[in-house]
């Protein structure tokens, strides 16, 4: 697997070779993949598609006495497969290669780099997603939209760069660290 530490994604191999970039998860999706998982566990994945549909009087079979597999799993699967692919394929292209146990990674990776680290020192102080959002908001240039595109480690990363911001400004402001002025600001803008 090849990991891309700058655009935050995983690249998969399916059965032919062909490579598949998984990314992390959009704020805008968390729901659908939060209800996902709650629902589903990848360990049982082949468990979930063999499945039948049961009615109050068993398995339900179609008018040729066949049993109906078509429980929802499937269509669910692809649907957070496509989230994790960023919907750079579509359903048809996925529908040609996938496989138990490529979904099964997959998910897998989708999950682990859309892990948010917990902060409890926030939540002691009882931060609300609704005030961190107006902080975003109020010091960056960015809209409402823009943060919910924002992808889980790419908020990590700017709350950090605001964090850091934060206490390079309380340090000035303490006078533990002067100012840049003249051709030493230069340079530390030139980088």
């Amino acid at each position: 697997m090849d990991e891309n530490t700058i655009s935050m994604y995983k690249t998969v191999k399916d059965r032919n070779g062909k490579k598949h970039k998984v990314f992390s998860v959009r704020f805008k999706d968390v729901q659908t993949v939060t209800s996902f998982t709650e629902k589903y566990s990848p360990e049982y994945f082949t468990q979930y598609l063999l499945a039948p549909v049961f009615d109050e009087e068993g398995v339900v079979k179609d008018k040729d006495g066949n049993i109906d597999y078509g429980n929802g799993f499937y269509e669910d699967l692809v649907e957070v497969i496509l989230l994790a692919l960023d919907n750079r394929e579509t359903r048809e292209q996925v529908d040609e290669w996938l496989d138990m146990t490529l979904a099964r990674e997959i998910i897998y990776v989708f999950l682990d780099l859309s892990t948010m680290k917990k902060d409890t020192e926030n939540d002691k102080k009882g931060a609300s997603w609704d005030r961190l959002f107006a902080s975003i908001v109020s010091n960056t240039s960015m809209t409402m939209e823009d943060i919910g595109n924002l992808r889980v480690n790419q908020l990590e990363g700017l709350l950090n760069g605001i964090n850091e911001n934060a206490e390079e400004m309380d340090r000035e402001l303490k006078g533990e660290k002067k100012p840049l002025q003249g051709d030493d600001a230069i340079r530390a803008l030139m980088g």
